[in-house]
């Protein structure tokens, strides 16, 4: 089964540049435990709340728009879907790659930060709910919940689930069979996001202004902390032998060296970033606020080509099924767009 994951901004969908206020309160319900949840409600897209009219044309690249639920921002990907975070809705939805629909909303699956896809799950997280969800994806349904304090950024391999607590100041290494703890590595208040590379674990967040951390998986220690100007993380992702940092109100993505652990570029943007995918030839981002998405070069570490979609504030891209796909909060819709056609 193929995965795919984007980061993004999980805040500024409510709150602006401001941070939202974390409760950092343990959960009564022994650590690493598992419960059964309700069984999922699936309900027809066309409940969902009124979309705003799309920009009249449409782009030629934009192939489909995908009505959802409300508040559409992070993607996951599994093998024969798309799995969204209905930010404002607070629940999590499957969109069919096939038919280019919404086919199903899983309101009782408590989402409100992440969403990502590895050993053969779907999982969510829910940072004021405190809660990490493990959902079938052959059946939409959600498998248990393991409480953690402040969940919010998750990565999963085959082998682990990394899911970071910015109250905790702590990235938790799980195991995605049990759901027992495997390891809870101390970063700082303020770590939001992970990514998961061919030989470390890496995190970011805005402590101490921004900082990458990377993690040595085999001892579950931090090995190396980069700094990096980062009042607002939007994400991060490895590809193309190295680590991605969205920074988004400076505009910038940060390129990191594994072989130095430092910024070995820095590629200017015209407008903040609502998150990045890595794709098989490009590094694609997107504009929170002006709707453009970038083809980013990562030979020359430049934007190659550019699409403005005419829909605002965009999440993080994520490139599969021969397409990339984006969230557009404020429209209620994720866009699937031709590689192919973007800058021609």
């Amino acid at each position: 089964m193929t995965f795919g994951h984007a980061s993004g901004p999980r805040r500024g969908a409510l709150a602006g540049a401001a941070l939202v206020a974390i409760t950092a309160v343990a959960c009564s319900a022994p650590a690493g435990g598992a419960t059964p949840v309700p069984t999922t409600l699936v309900v027809p897209t066309s409940l969902a709340p009124a979309t705003k009219a799309p920009p009249t044309p449409l782009p030629a690249a934009i192939v489909a728009v995908i009505e959802t639920g409300e508040g559409p921002i992070e993607l996951a990907a599994t093998s024969d879907a798309i799995w969204v975070e209905i930010h404002r809705g607070g629940f999590a939805s499957q969109i069919d790659p096939i038919r280019n629909i919404e086919a199903k909303q899983l309101l009782n699956t408590r989402v409100h930060c992440d969403i990502a896809a590895g050993a053969e799950f779907v999982w969510a997280t829910q940072a004021s709910g405190s809660v990490v969800t493990k959902i079938d994806p052959t059946s939409a349904e959600p498998v248990s919940e393991t409480p953690l304090t402040d969940a919010c950024g998750v990565a999963a391999d085959d082998h682990d689930v990394w899911v970071v607590s910015p109250g905790l100041g702590a990235l938790v290494r799980f195991d995605p069979t049990t759901m027992t703890e495997r390891a809870s590595i101390a970063l700082a208040p303020g770590a939001f996001f992970v990514a998961i590379g061919p030989e470390a674990v890496w995190c970011v967040g805005e402590a101490d202004g921004g900082i990458v951390w990377r993690v040595d998986t085999a001892t579950n220690e931090v090995v190396a902390t980069i700094p990096v100007e980062i009042p607002f993380a939007s994400g991060i992702e490895v590809g193309f032998g190295s680590v991605w940092v969205p920074a988004r109100d400076k505009r910038v993505i940060y390129r990191i060296d594994p072989a130095t652990n430092a910024v070995a570029a820095t590629i200017e943007l015209p407008g903040a970033i609502g998150g990045i995918g890595i794709g098989a030839d490009a590094v694609w981002a997107s504009g929170f606020g002006n709707g453009t998405v970038y083809r980013i070069d990562p030979v020359t570490n430049s934007i190659a080509a550019s699409l403005e979609t005419g829909f605002g504030n965009l999440g993080p891209p994520i490139a599969v099924f021969d397409s990339v796909w984006v969230a557009a909060l404020d429209r209620n819709a994720v866009l699937r767009l031709d590689p192919a056609a973007i800058g021609t």
